[in-house]
Protein backbone atom coordinates (compact mmCIF):
# COMPACT_ATOMS: atom_id res chain seq x y z
CA UNK A 1 0.00 0.00 0.00
CA UNK A 2 2.73 2.47 0.93
CA UNK A 3 4.84 1.43 -2.04
CA UNK A 4 1.92 2.23 -4.35
CA UNK A 5 1.57 5.60 -2.63
CA UNK A 6 5.22 6.35 -3.35
CA UNK A 7 4.72 5.56 -7.04
CA UNK A 8 1.69 7.88 -7.20
CA UNK A 9 3.57 10.69 -5.44
CA UNK A 10 6.61 10.35 -7.70
CA UNK A 11 4.41 10.31 -10.81
CA UNK A 12 2.52 13.42 -9.71
CA UNK A 13 5.73 15.26 -8.79
CA UNK A 14 7.40 14.53 -12.12
CA UNK A 15 4.30 15.57 -14.08
CA UNK A 16 4.03 18.82 -12.12
CA UNK A 17 7.66 19.88 -11.68
CA UNK A 18 9.64 18.40 -14.60
CA UNK A 19 7.21 17.43 -17.36
CA UNK A 20 9.98 17.97 -19.94
CA UNK A 21 11.54 14.70 -18.74
CA UNK A 22 8.46 12.71 -19.76
CA UNK A 23 8.14 11.06 -23.17
CA UNK A 24 5.50 12.38 -25.58
CA UNK A 25 3.26 9.32 -25.23
CA UNK A 26 3.55 8.41 -21.58
CA UNK A 27 1.92 5.08 -20.68
CA UNK A 28 -0.46 4.94 -17.73
CA UNK A 29 1.17 4.45 -14.33
CA UNK A 30 1.38 0.83 -13.17
CA UNK A 31 1.69 0.44 -9.42
CA UNK A 32 3.61 -2.58 -8.08
CA UNK A 33 0.68 -3.86 -6.01
CA UNK A 34 -2.56 -3.23 -7.95
CA UNK A 35 -4.59 -5.32 -5.49
CA UNK A 36 -3.88 -2.60 -2.91
CA UNK A 37 -4.91 0.28 -5.17
CA UNK A 38 -8.43 0.37 -3.78
CA UNK A 39 -11.27 0.38 -2.91
CA UNK A 40 -10.89 2.74 0.00
CA UNK A 41 -12.84 0.61 2.49
CA UNK A 42 -10.42 -2.31 1.93
CA UNK A 43 -7.46 0.00 2.63
CA UNK A 44 -9.09 1.44 5.75
CA UNK A 45 -9.73 -2.07 7.09
CA UNK A 46 -6.12 -3.09 6.45
CA UNK A 47 -4.86 -0.02 8.32
CA UNK A 48 -7.47 -0.12 11.10
CA UNK A 49 -5.15 -1.42 13.83
CA UNK A 50 -1.85 -0.19 12.39
CA UNK A 51 -1.65 2.60 14.98
CA UNK A 52 -1.31 -0.05 17.72
CA UNK A 53 2.17 -1.07 16.61
CA UNK A 54 5.21 0.16 18.49
CA UNK A 55 8.85 0.50 17.58
CA UNK A 56 9.39 -3.02 18.97
CA UNK A 57 6.49 -4.59 17.10
CA UNK A 58 2.82 -5.07 17.79
CA UNK A 59 1.75 -3.45 21.07
CA UNK A 60 0.35 -6.65 22.61
CA UNK A 61 3.64 -8.49 22.03
CA UNK A 62 5.94 -5.64 23.12
CA UNK A 63 4.93 -5.96 26.79
CA UNK A 64 5.95 -9.64 26.99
Amino acid sequence: MLENHGYWLADAAIQKHVPALLPANIPPLKVPHPAWAGPEDKLKEALRDSRKRTLLGHASRAAK
